[in-house]
């Protein structure tokens, strides 16, 4: 049995989207038993600073429930967003990541 549960983020996480994508993300927090959520954002296809915003409050979640949280499959475009944000170390430790 894992102490892991993994979270599949949606495919656009912007701020149109993000205050539904945080709805069910917080949802899926509380519910978990485990000790660590995954994100896996294998399927990410638009991310804006919302989502990026979305990543560290997940981050911050996870946190205040004593909990881990990592992220799985990053896309190039979101690591790239955080770099040119500064905020590249909400990625750390890194589980995967997808890109260069």
């Amino acid at each position: 049995m894992s102490d892991s549960a993994e979270f599949k983020t949606a495919s656009v996480i912007t701020f149109d989207t993000v205050q539904q994508e945080h709805a069910r993300l917080q949802q899926f927090i509380s519910s978990m038993d485990k000790e660590s959520i995954i994100l896996d954002m294998s399927t990410v296809e638009q991310c804006d600073s919302a989502g990026l915003a979305l990543m560290i409050e997940a981050k911050r979640l996870a946190d205040s429930g004593h909990k881990t949280c990592q992220f799985s499959a990053i896309p190039e475009s979101v690591w790239k967003l955080a770099r040119f944000c500064g905020v590249e170390s909400v990625f750390s430790p890194l589980k995967q990541y997808c890109g260069v």
